[in-house]
């Protein structure tokens, strides 16, 4: 079970707030006579009144309680996700840069922890360094990644330099063309950041740079590049996140992905509103 709005569930306590008040607070069971009852009964009668006879009970709204109850619950839209996760891999998609200029060792550990988080998440990879070089394009298959990145070394980039942000603004690029919706691009690098910063705007994707050695300009990097910071150990952490943003879009835009109780829900508290109209017996 889960909820696409948590929050609506703040809404129960301003009711649960009138609840106690009605039950309790300052009324007291004299209080508590329905309609003209409360004119027609002496106030020193009211309460043994309310306390022997059944009028009282009609004086706290159990009924208008639990169907407000219940469209609070239907506003968080309660449901249960589907096991079709073929969908869900089609939403995502990631790109990995290497900033190619130190040992390419920890990327690569780095980029295992990614798919041993999940292997089912569409990944490209592209070489930084002078330029960008895309050398992988979007897979699920991680013989085929290993292929070219266990290979890559700073000898084989034409263009000696560092230039992330060419490579940031290629990744947008490919992204976008692949019409992926839910988006998410991770630097690796094992070398300080870069002295000069050129911006790219800020597109649909959630941009990370992950520092596996030197953390040096990286800050300041980052934070005109529009990205976060991440810690080497945190491949499990941006995988659950970029899931997360997947199974919400699925639910934006795949409802078959979800089975969702609000219409049952707001279903019951109509019926249960209208109960409160039914003839009591005379």
């Amino acid at each position: 079970m889960s909820f696409v709005a948590p929050f609506s569930f703040l809404l129960l306590l301003p009711l649960l707030g009138f609840l106690f008040v009605v039950r309790s607070g300052g009324s007291g069971q004299a209080q508590r006579l329905p309609g003209a009852w409360h004119g027609l009964v002496q106030p020193a009668l009211r309460g043994y009144l309310a306390a022997r006879s059944r009028l009282g009970q009609a004086g706290v709204p159990v009924l208008c309680f639990i169907a407000a109850t219940l469209v609070i619950t239907a506003l968080a839209r309660p449901g249960v996700d589907t096991d079709d996760t073929d969908r869900l891999a089609t939403l995502a998609g990631r790109v990995i840069i290497l900033d190619v200029g130190a040992d390419l060792a920890r990327h690569r550990h780095f980029m295992d922890a990614l798919h041993r988080a999940d292997g089912g998440i569409a990944t490209a990879v592209i070489a930084a360094s002078g330029d960008a070089y895309r050398i992988v394009p979007f897979t699920t298959d991680k013989s085929q990644i290993d292929r070219y990145v266990q290979v890559l070394d700073a000898g084989m980039i034409p263009r000696q330099g560092q230039s992330p942000h060419i490579a940031l603004a290629t990744a947008e690029r490919i992204l976008t063309d692949a019409g992926y919706l839910v988006r998410q691009i991770v630097l690796l690098s094992a070398r300080g950041g870069p002295q000069e910063t050129v911006e790219i705007p800020l597109g649909q994707s959630r941009r990370i740079v992950v520092p596996l050695g030197d953390t040096d300009r990286w800050d300041d990097w980052a934070a005109a590049e529009h990205a976060e910071i991440a810690g080497p150990d945190a491949a499990r952490d941006l995988t659950e996140g970029l899931k997360q943003d997947a199974r919400a879009m699925a639910h934006a835009e795949l409802p078959s992905t979800r089975h969702e109780f609000t219409t049952v829900l707001i279903a019951l508290a109509a019926l249960i509103w209208l109960l409160l109209f039914r003839r009591r017996e005379a």
